[in-house]
């Protein structure tokens, strides 16, 4: 069973032709939580006219200097890497906002309720509260290259301290499955040596 986190400054970053689908997809989020005692608040929407990387980096600078988001959902209209990366290195890299992207494609899909339920686990388990003592907070995510399976770049968060102010961040590039297994092990033996 889910509970509520104290959510109450979501926004979500989608092109403005996306709106209504991306509005579709969160009712049935909203609807896929009735039973779990998980709620989720109306989330600010920042529209943006096209879906260019660079659309998004200057988004989510206005929207993270302006609103100060708990989270933030961009929504991109193909899983180019580029979008991807781009989104992530602001989020993760530069500011520490905790961020769900999700691929337009995936909010049509016959099995959006299941999706609805994945994303929003995710988003759960990045925005809990949790006491802080004695605790490093670890995110650790993976995206894959959509020209080349075989390759993969996964990125790794460490809180530093109580208040989560002071954080160590790593990158690499991958190109299987057990480079990301030892990826994941370095990353968290470096953060722990800080």
């Amino acid at each position: 069973m889910l509970v509520s986190p104290s959510l109450t400054n979501q926004v979500v970053i989608c092109p403005t032709r996306l709106q209504r689908d991306v509005k579709n997809f969160l009712t049935t989020m909203v609807h896929s939580t009735q039973d779990k005692r998980f709620v989720t608040p109306q989330p600010f929407f920042f529209d943006i006219p096209d879906a260019h990387a660079a659309t998004y980096v200057e988004a989510l600078e206005q929207v993270i200097s302006r609103k100060d988001p708990q989270l933030i959902m961009c929504v991109v209209a193909n899983n180019h890497l580029d979008h991807y990366t781009s989104i992530k290195k602001i989020c993760h890299v530069d500011r520490a906002v905790p961020t769900q992207v999700t691929v337009a494609k995936s909010l049509n899909t016959s099995s959006v309720m299941s999706v609805a339920t994945k994303v929003l686990i995710r988003m759960a388990l990045s925005t809990i509260e949790i006491p802080p003592t004695g605790l490093m907070m670890v995110w650790i995510d993976v995206c894959h290259d959509i020209h080349n399976r075989a390759t993969s770049y996964a990125d790794s968060v460490a809180s530093l301290n109580k208040t989560f102010s002071h954080y160590f961040s790593t990158v690499a590039h991958n190109t299987s499955r057990e480079e990301l297994s030892n990826y994941w092990t370095a990353s968290i033996a470096k953060a722990l040596h800080k």
